[in-house]
């Protein structure tokens, strides 16, 4: 039995917004949990809000950026919560997802590390925090981080050198 031409773009979009979700939902919810400052639930409920609108939008209007888009519409959902309890994003450490099989030596060590570098990242501006992360956990390009963030292309890169800089400094004890 053939499929129509209704049955196949519905399998179409199911499996492109299936793709997405398992792409981009963990670097999401790492991306929206610091903006929340740490509260997970409220991450939790600005990407599922995030999906909903991928999922009523038309595939053609965002395919070719979708990563800055759904970061884009993610940031603007975690603001808009945000501002309806009246609260600003705080330092707080974001969920922490770690390898579930490390030995214990390695996971101290990872831990360690990863309490010292987080640190290290609260001590960085907030605009610096957030292209760092946009970049590094999201693996989002100087282009998408623009679209996000709202910021040239340049002052992107600007702020991405001024992070690494700092961090550089602070681990070399300069």
């Amino acid at each position: 039995m053939l499929m129509d031409e209704s049955e196949r773009s519905t399998d179409s979009h199911d499996h492109w917004v299936s793709d997405a979700f398992a792409r981009f939902e963990r670097p999401l919810l790492a991306y929206a949990c610091r903006l929340a400052g740490g509260d997970f639930d409220s991450a939790q409920d600005a990407v599922q809000e995030t999906f909903l609108r991928m999922c009523r939008q038309s595939r053609d209007r965002v395919e070719g950026h979708l990563a800055a888009w759904l970061f884009s519409v993610c940031r603007s959902r975690v603001i808009d919560m945000q501002r309806s309890k009246c609260v600003m994003p705080t330092g707080a450490p974001a969920a922490a997802i770690t390898d579930p099989d490390p030995g214990p030596e390695t996971a101290l060590q990872r831990d360690e590390e990863s309490v010292h570098l987080s640190a290290l990242i609260d001590r960085l501006s907030p605009r610096q925090q957030e292209v760092l992360r946009l970049r590094l956990q999201a693996q989002l390009s100087y282009r998408e981080i623009a679209e996000v963030t709202g910021l040239s292309i340049s002052n992107v890169g600007f702020h991405l050198h001024a992070a690494v800089r700092s961090l550089r400094d602070a681990l070399h004890g300069v």
